[in-house]
């Protein structure tokens, strides 16, 4: 048996290094079929499914690992990462904290937060995050999650981690993206557009670079420029409604009533359930007195956001005029 199980190893391994993921999963089944008791291949085999997708058949293997060896702090943070991927949030967050006991790791800590602000603990996170950063206060990744995170309540520490996340990796273009997006809350218009350049230069094809760099060009008053900047969003992730309503709203302002029309319209063909994108043209069209198509437009909104201004003032604006 232990002849047939190298050769099933050596084959696993070969296919794993040619990028053959199912030739490893299948064969690395067999060789757990000759000897499930080795906790080695099992735990390989569940990184195989976790990176073929296959969450369920993951989850599976890393609980059989567990059983064999109950403290394998790889196999709770490899668990954590399917149960993530199966939405099982709660179970997750437990499954890494009980890995961070048995080995604590900076990147551990980073899935850790992004499991505790997906569950709303941004409190917790921010926690995490520090904690990862005392472990190595060079994990970009975690300078860049704890920026985003901390940007609403201190701006300046937010920009300061983004700026440290940059020093470890110069080239880290979603870095330079939201320190231009925080410098531009700011109204620091110079540095905003350095650092979207930036981003830009590392990453042309980041719609949300690019949609940030038309609310800049919009607060300089370059509005033909602004609007090319929205087009090129909206090509870049088609699916994707923000850059149309921001365009819709800007050709409203500048008097191009159906050309706004036309941009509203378009953001809800991509996004026909987005509350935002219902409101905008209803609010849009009441105001070009389409009252009939407003109002069922309104009420969409209303009915699946009960609470959204825009529809309620719009509303409020309708019951006032009939």
């Amino acid at each position: 048996m232990s002849w047939e199980f190298d050769e099933l190893i050596n084959k696993a391994r070969r296919a794993e290094d040619v990028g053959d993921l199912w030739v490893a999963h299948n064969t690395l089944k067999k060789a757990i079929e000759l000897d499930p008791a080795d906790s080695q291949t099992w735990i390989w085999y569940a990184d195989v499914c976790n990176q073929l997708e296959q969450f369920a058949e993951a989850i599976h293997a890393f609980e059989h690992v567990l059983k064999l060896e109950p403290t394998f702090a790889g196999a709770y943070s490899g668990l954590a990462t399917a149960l993530v991927e199966t939405g099982r949030l709660h179970e997750a967050e437990r499954a890494l904290s009980e890995s961070i006991r048995l080995r604590p790791t900076s990147s551990r800590l980073v899935l850790l937060a992004d499991v505790q602000t997906r569950l709303g603990q941004n409190a917790k996170a921010e926690t995490s995050l520090r904690q990862a950063l005392r472990l190595d206060p060079n994990d970009d990744e975690a300078l860049f999650n704890l920026a985003l995170l901390i940007r609403d309540q201190d701006v300046e520490e937010s920009i300061q981690l983004f700026l440290r996340a940059l020093e470890v990796d110069p080239h880290y273009a979603a870095a330079y993206r939201e320190l231009g997006w925080t410098y531009l809350r700011k109204r620091s218009l110079d540095a905003a557009e350095r650092a979207l350049e930036n981003a830009l230069r590392l990453d042309q094809n980041d719609a949300r670079a690019h949609l940030y760099l038309g609310h800049s060009l919009v607060e300089r008053g370059k509005i033909p420029d602004a609007l090319n900047e929205f087009d090129r969003a909206r090509l870049l992730s088609p699916l994707w409604a923000l850059p149309m309503l921001l365009k819709g709203r800007l050709l409203e302002d500048d008097g191009r009533i159906l050309e706004a029309e036309a941009a509203f319209r378009m953001a809800v063909e991509m996004s026909p359930s987005d509350a935002d994108c219902l409101a905008e043209l209803g609010r849009h069209l009441l105001s070009s007195r389409k009252v009939a198509e407003a109002q069922r437009l309104l009420e969409e909104a209303l009915r699946l956001q009960p609470g959204h201004r825009t529809a309620l003032e719009a509303m409020a604006r309708l019951s006032a005029d009939t």
